[in-house]
This record gives structure tokens, C-alpha cells and sequence, in this order.
């Protein structure tokens, strides 16, 4: 998003250069912090935008949060979910309950907050989370990203939200319940990589070096 994409709108020549380095042999893995939908929904768009990038090659901040919770040692029985744009997790070895603002007790009953989009994002839904934080929840955020380019200006995405409600309560952020998944944050990229090696059949990074082989 704002690579290859504003909203429905494709960034000038992205579609060249995605094609112009297949045409070269290199496979292209899309990882987006856009994590409201799932995925496929996500594939889908960009193959209409025009994008040839095969849709099991797309991966979001979404896939990292719930790999993050779906391996052994993560104790979460109740995954809370917000905003109410959010697609609501299946299919998963806990439950997932969507969240409002009318609700408030309902984020306290929760193992975990899942903070995916902020699409619907409004006053309420902050005082929301400001209590949950205040009360020791867990906050995960799927899109730590603070803001998104838009025709004519910006949004505020999870992690502006998250990063206000801290400040707000006077926390530093090593003291806030949160802990942050998508891009630039490790989760996401370690789960890209491995996507990617296993659709190539071999190991492609020497993480000691850090380069690429």
C-alpha cells in the first residue's frame, strides 16, 4: 500500500516492475501490513489491479499474528477482535469474539486483543482500548504502521491508535501489555521467508551473513 497501490488505484509502473523482474526469473513474494481482510481477499485485488503475483505469494501481517498464536506455548482461549471492518478469524484452535465500543466489558474477558485496521476507528472504540490497556490486556497489533497515503492526504492506522493510548496513559512503551507483528517488526518477515523458500524448494538466505544466495 502506497508501493504498489492507493486504494483502488495503481501506483504508476508498478505493474512494469513487477513484471519486468519476473521476466528476469525472480520470484516475488508481496508481504503488506494490511490486515483487516484476509488474505486472499487482499490476492484478489491486486490480481484485478493488473499485478500477475500469484496469490499464494501474498502474505500479510494478519498471517503473522495468527501463525504467532496458533504455535504450541501461546495460552489464548479468547482472541478479541477490532475494528468492526475486521474479517473475523476461523478456523483456529481458540475463539475469536468482535469487539465494539458499545461493549466495553467484553475487551477485559479477552486472553488477547487482535488490532488488525482502524478503518471504522472512532473516539469510542479508543476509550476502548485505553481501558483495555489500562487493565494489563494483551494488545497485539497486526498493523503497527502509523499512518497510510490516501488521494488528498493520510490515515491513521493501529499503531498511531495504540501508540496515542499509551502516551495517553502516561506509559512508557516497555510498561504497555503490547506487542507489535507486522512490518518492520520480525514475526512477519521470518513467516514471509519461510513461505517463500518452501514455494522454491530451497534455502535462499544465509542469516548469519544477512545476504541473499
Amino acid at each position: 500500500y502506497g508501493v504498489l497501490n492507493v486504494r483502488a488505484d495503481l501506483v504508476l509502473e508498478a505493474d512494469k516492475m513487477v513484471t519486468t523482474a519476473q521476466d528476469q526469473g525472480l520470484t516475488i513474494m508481496l508481504l503488506t501490513n494490511g490486515a483487516s481482510n484476509v488474505t486472499s481477499t487482499a490476492a484478489l485485488k491486486y490480481r484485478a489491479l493488473g499485478l500477475p503475483i500469484d496469490p499464494s505469494h501474498v502474505i500479510s501481517s494478519r498471517d503473522a499474528l495468527l501463525h504467532q498464536l496458533d504455535q504450541a506455548g501461546h495460552n489464548i482461549t479468547l482472541l478479541g477482535v477490532v475494528d468492526s471492518y475486521t474479517d473475523i478469524p476461523t478456523g483456529y484452535p481458540f475463539d475469536c469474539l468482535a469487539l465494539s465500543p458499545e461493549s466495553p466489558q467484553d475487551w477485559l474477558s479477552c486472553d488477547a486483543i487482535g488490532f488488525f485496521g482502524a478503518v471504522h476507528w472512532h473516539e469510542g472504540w479508543q476509550d476502548a482500548l485505553k481501558a483495555a490497556i489500562k487493565a494489563g490486556v494483551q494488545i497485539m497489533v497486526a498493523n503497527p504502521d502509523v499512518a497510510a497515503p490516501l488521494q488528498g492526504g493520510f490515515s491513521r492506522e493501529p499503531g498511531f491508535w495504540v501508540a496515542k493510548a499509551i502516551h495517553d496513559l502516561g506509559l512508557t512503551p516497555q510498561e504497555a501489555p503490547v506487542s507489535w507483528v507486522g512490518k518492520p517488526y520480525p514475526a512477519v518477515y521470518d513467516l514471509a521467508l519461510a513461505r517463500l523458500e518452501d514455494s522454491m524448494g530451497h534455502s535462499i538466505l544465509d542469516r548469519k551473513r544477512g545476504g541473499a544466495r
